[in-house]
């Protein structure tokens, strides 16, 4: 395309944006004036722009009361009305909000196999197998837009190995300690074969610290446990009851491995972060969606209810020093009876049973088709 059909193009674009906005200004002056308050339909806006001179045959325009879609038959372009005056081109990272519900049918012939007791230490959960199944029956909302535009979405419902139906998922031993990020990852992966999704993976430690204030703790935070370890080689000692424990990937975050002839002794703190409306990283508007997708289908009454997987690091704090274990997860908790706080515990893991939230990436230059993003009224889309 050379530079002068670019530019004309772009003229062609501002003058069709600059009729939608005066017949939308038309309109509102109007309805002002007369005392209405009702949002502007996709017939009162047909009906300016073809008084304001434009082919009838010319002009498509729908979307209700909600969000209005304007289509130029002549020049094919496409634009998007929101109902507060604001126009954008019909890209779908354009238009969503978080939470917006969008219709996704990821496919129900998708599976993964998370294998139990497996000779290697690199693959595996650590308890059984577990076959996932991937789900039409799940809703899906959007969890945030990146930095290139693509809209990533995350499952409504907290799933199981059928969906919204199943056993949950548990992790164990050197198995699911070395392991756990990877096969949530290789689960949630089903999910990501639907129509113009690129791919999926489990809700993460990073889609956390991204929306709240994070701060890094020290070895003053968090809650002593009343345990002393001590590590060796590929071992540990419990002081309180002496019992001993297997590990596999372990350092200190200065670099230092224990040994049998230096053990490194830790007091186990364990740091729970709170994620409030206080510290999340988003609009007020933004903030009570934000821990509405958090919270899941969760239903319950338990004080403290254990939900879903998040893959991330397990740092355990001790009194004088701070070590990493390379890999593990996190687990996602709600404090039932808050409507403002959701906590994510970290959490030794084993035999705990829960399930995962797989996160999808949808594919760049997605248009809106159509819906409002409500509930009842989800946003298609095409490639």
């Amino acid at each position: 395309m050379t530079r002068a059909t670019k530019a004309k193009e772009a003229n062609v674009e501002a003058e069709e944006k600059e009729k939608i906005q005066l017949a939308w200004q038309s309109i509102n002056i109007k309805k002002q004036t007369d005392n209405i308050s009702a949002p502007v339909s996709d017939e009162e806006l047909k009906n300016q722009l073809i008084a304001d001179g434009e082919n009838a045959n010319n002009i498509e325009v729908t979307g209700g009361t909600g969000l209005l879609k304007i289509k130029y038959n002549d020049t094919t372009n496409t634009y998007i009305m929101t109902q507060e005056g604001k126009l954008e081109d019909n890209k779908l990272n354009n238009i969503v909000n978080i939470g917006d519900y969008i219709e996704y049918k990821p496919g129900e012939e998708n599976t993964y196999i998370s294998e139990g007791n497996v000779d290697s230490e690199d693959i595996g959960n650590g308890v059984k197998d577990y076959t996932f199944k991937s789900s039409n029956d799940t809703k899906w909302r959007v969890w945030d837009v990146t930095e290139e535009g693509k809209v990533r979405i995350i499952s409504e419902d907290i799933l199981y190995t059928n969906g919204l139906t199943g056993d949950k998922l548990c992790f164990n031993g050197k198995n699911g300690w070395k392991q756990a990020n990877n096969e949530l990852d290789k689960i949630c992966a089903i999910y990501g074969h639907g129509n113009g999704a690129e791919s999926a993976t489990s809700i993460d430690e990073k889609d956390i610290k991204k929306i709240v204030d994070w701060v890094e703790p020290d070895s003053s935070m968090g809650k002593y446990y009343g345990n002393t370890y001590t590590y060796y080689s590929n071992y540990s000692l419990n002081t309180f009851d002496n019992t001993r424990g297997e590990y596999t990937v372990f350092k200190m975050l200065d670099g230092r491995v224990p040994s049998d002839e230096n053990p490194i002794v830790i007091e186990n703190h364990m740091w729970n972060p709170l994620i409030t409306k206080e510290n999340i990283k988003l609009s007020e508007n933004e903030k009570g969606v934000l821990l509405e997708l958090l919270k899941g289908n969760y239903k319950g009454t338990k004080e403290w209810e254990n939900l879903y997987w998040i893959s991330g690091e397990q740092p355990y704090y001790g009194s004088n020093n701070l070590v990493m274990y390379n890999i593990y997860y996190m687990i996602s908790r709600l404090q039932v009876g808050s409507t403002t706080v959701t906590r994510t515990d970290r959490n030794d893991g084993d035999f705990i049973e829960m399930g995962i939230r797989p996160i999808v990436t949808l594919k760049e230059n997605l248009k809106y088709e159509s819906g409002n993003g409500q509930s009842g009224d989800a946003i298609k889309f095409t490639e």
